[in-house]
């Protein structure tokens, strides 16, 4: 699991986030992917004029641009809206699936210091955002209950994308895995 939603997502909403959820509520990101997802690619890439980050711009060319491409087909926003507009039921069914295979499983999660310092850049308020990520590290370490073979790994330096800073640690997580199942 990286970076993987809760399925007690809920008490992210509970949370007193006056700010961010005035900019970031789940009615705004549906209403931000039902509007890309019926625009062109050139008519996303004229509205979120997608950049490379700092960590992304080491990557070879031909992969900064297949990421470029992803950024801009409008069918990876209708994928977005369908999750976003469903998650909370998801989250309610997944909970009464109940317990989860005993075999191992990987927790990844990002790095809360770095993060709440990007948000505070981006000109967040750090007590929203130091909650936020306070929480959000908090049920990633609940999700370790659901196996009896579990491991927990905080990536520094990640953001949400821990895919994109740290390729590395997902492709190690990856063969750790193998080596455990087979």
């Amino acid at each position: 699991m990286v970076d993987s939603t809760s399925e007690d997502l809920k008490v992210l909403d509970e949370l007193d986030l006056a700010i961010l959820n005035a900019e970031s509520d789940d009615k705004a990101w549906l209403d931000k992917c039902k509007d890309y997802s019926l625009l062109s690619q050139e008519e996303i890439r004229k509205v979120i004029n997608p950049i490379f980050t700092e960590k992304s711009k080491h990557f070879p060319n031909y992969i900064r641009q297949r990421l470029i491409d992803f950024q801009l087909k409008p069918s990876i926003y209708k994928a977005m809206y369908s999750e976003i507009n469903n998650w909370q039921r998801d989250a309610e069914i997944i909970k009464k699936l109940g317990r989860f295979p005993n075999t191992p499983l990987f927790v990844i999660g990002r790095d809360k210091e770095f993060n709440i310092q990007l948000g505070i850049e981006d000109g967040l308020p750090e007590r929203e955002i130091r909650l936020l990520e306070e929480k959000w590290q908090e049920l990633i370490i609940d999700q370790l209950n659901l196996s009896n073979h579990s491991e927990l790994l905080f990536v520094q330096e990640a953001s949400h994308s821990i895919h994109l800073d740290r390729p590395d640690i997902i492709i190690e997580s990856i063969l750790k895995f193998v080596e455990k199942v087979i």
